[in-house]
């Protein structure tokens, strides 16, 4: 449709012609340079998919309460690490401090709604299951979070080991 418009305007085929050259010069190396910008942008992201995030091993940092009172307790010097496998198996080592005692555990990370009935206003939310407990679970910054704090539980803190 350009160069139809630019046919129209000079009539002249010599004049046309290094029009037509430039013109498609310029349109290639525009769609040369998107391209190579959008497939830099895709590939320049280093975010895991969610299920894989949690699996390896984690260092409970901190835990916050907020039931009566509010509370952080430091545990970074302790070395209490969850250990999230693939298998579905957690593996809890070094204190029997908070949530859950030294030892394995089922876990199944999952998109889902807290409530056991939801309304059609509800979004599904990521949670990590625990035994019985559903966690809401989040990822931000190479932290990641467990938090019960919807029923007064603890919100937990983690970093990768």
């Amino acid at each position: 449709m350009i160069i139809r418009y630019l046919n129209a305007i000079n009539k002249s085929s010599r004049e046309i012609y290094p029009i037509k050259i430039g013109l498609k010069k310029r349109l290639t190396k525009l769609y040369l340079m998107v391209s190579f910008a959008c497939i830099g942008l895709s590939a320049c992201s280093n975010d895991k998919p969610q299920t894989e995030q949690i699996i390896g091993v984690w260092q409970l940092m901190r835990a916050e309460t907020a039931s009566i009172t509010y509370s952080t307790i430091d545990y970074s010097k302790e070395n209490i690490s969850y250990n999230f496998q693939s298998n579905g198996k957690l593996i809890i080592s070094g204190g029997d401090k908070i949530a859950y005692t030294n030892g394995e555990f089922n876990y199944k990370k999952e998109e889902g709604f807290l409530s056991a009935n939801p309304n059609s206003g509800e979004t599904k939310i990521q949670l990590v299951k625990i035994d019985t407990y559903n966690w809401i679970y989040k990822y931000a910054n190479g932290e990641m979070n467990l938090s019960l704090s919807y029923i007064d539980g603890p919100d937990l803190y983690f970093k990768r080991q």
